[in-house]
């Protein structure tokens, strides 16, 4: 097996949902973007590749909590573009972090606490959102 093969074994064995942000209907796509769901012991991730600047993902994501009713911050980065909020029995981290001036590595880490949602859910609700803030197309994949 080459070492080819086991980056992708890997990658299937930790992608338990698959997430792609593409142009709108009409464009041209330079580049597919995916999104990689993983869970973990206390909190489930989101990663993102995300065609805009780190600073276009982190505004929609501040004006995102600003409108979400009871969404209180407990903590703030404006320098690392990272933010932790808390809201209805939920809470999440995220990090918008600059690949380069057009890329961006967008993070989310989400527990869904005792909502009866799952933080998969909640995760790519939040993700859902911010696409279509960004004027991102948002299709989602399960593996």
């Amino acid at each position: 097996m080459n070492s080819t093969h086991r980056i992708v074994g890997l990658m299937s064995a930790m992608s338990m949902l698959c997430v792609a942000c593409l142009g709108t209907p009409g464009t041209t796509v330079t580049s597919a973007t995916t999104a990689v769901y993983a869970a973990g012991a206390t909190r489930d991730t989101i990663s993102a590749q995300l065609p805009k600047t780190s600073a276009q993902v982190f505004d929609t994501i501040l004006r995102l909590i600003e409108e979400e009713p009871g969404a209180e911050v407990s903590h703030l980065n404006n320098r690392a573009h990272m933010v932790e909020v808390t809201w209805d029995g939920r809470s999440m981290t995220a990090q918008a972090t600059e690949l380069d001036p057009q890329e961006t590595l967008l993070f989310l880490w989400v527990d869904a606490g005792d909502t009866g949602l799952t933080a998969k859910e909640v995760g790519t609700s939040v993700l859902q959102s911010i696409c279509f803030d960004l004027n991102i197309e948002y299709e989602l994949v399960e593996y």
